[in-house]
């Protein structure tokens, strides 16, 4: 089931916070599943029917980060 594309996108836009694909992968990988290339395929079907968007964070210290967040 953890594999399952369905179960990888909901899991994706539950992030409530903007994410980088670091962040993105240790949160799956706690929930097992560990599939990089999928979680990949997954975000790219995401971003391609505008579910999510990749964009500059703004941060309050650093320079502005680039990173994913929800539409």
């Amino acid at each position: 089931m953890a594999n399952d594309v369905g179960f990888i996108r909901k899991a994706i836009l539950e992030m409530d916070k903007p994410f980088c694909l670091i962040d993105l992968y240790r949160r799956l990988e706690k929930i097992g599943v560990t599939d990089r290339g999928l979680i990949l395929r997954v975000l790219d079907e995401l971003y391609e029917e505008g579910l999510i968007e990749y964009d500059k964070i703004e941060q309050t210290v650093d320079e502005p980060v680039w990173g994913f967040k929800i539409a």
